[in-house]
């Protein structure tokens, strides 16, 4: 059997049995087909069944200080920080799903995290400190 197809979970439920396509470039007379003999559905919790059922948020953000990223002085960089303060797509990043999340935050409050930079006092890159 080789093939491939596109179709609907409503097509499958339904035909039970469903002929598959030649694969692009292939001779295959009969590419085969796929039968259904169950089908078993798993939903998964979303993020509003989780608060609706009481569950409480906590959030958080880490800031990566590594270069990996490049230079914040470098234009190039993702952490290149911005002449006339205009946010650069990490900070709009973090903004945009912060500003949804806190909503949900118990005490609206967000901890601020680094990583992969040289505290004070310090000679090595800590792996986790506070900001």
């Amino acid at each position: 059997m080789t093939g491939w197809i596109e179709t609907a979970f409503n097509e499958l439920a339904q035909k039970k049995t469903v002929g598959l396509n030649d694969r692009p470039g292939g001779n295959t007379k009969e590419p085969g087909s796929i039968t259904v003999d169950r089908i078993h559905i798993i939903r998964y919790p979303t993020l509003y069944d989780y608060i609706s059922n009481g569950c409480e948020l906590t959030v958080s953000v880490a800031i990566d200080f590594t270069m990996s990223n490049g230079d914040p002085a470098d234009p190039n960089s993702l952490h290149y920080i911005q002449p006339d303060g205009s946010l650069n797509q990490y900070e709009q990043a973090m903004i945009g799903v912060g500003e949804i999340l806190v909503e949900y935050d118990q005490d609206k409050k967000i901890a601020v995290y680094g990583f992969g930079g040289i505290v004070a006092g310090h000679s090595g890159a800590s792996h986790c400190f506070p900001l």
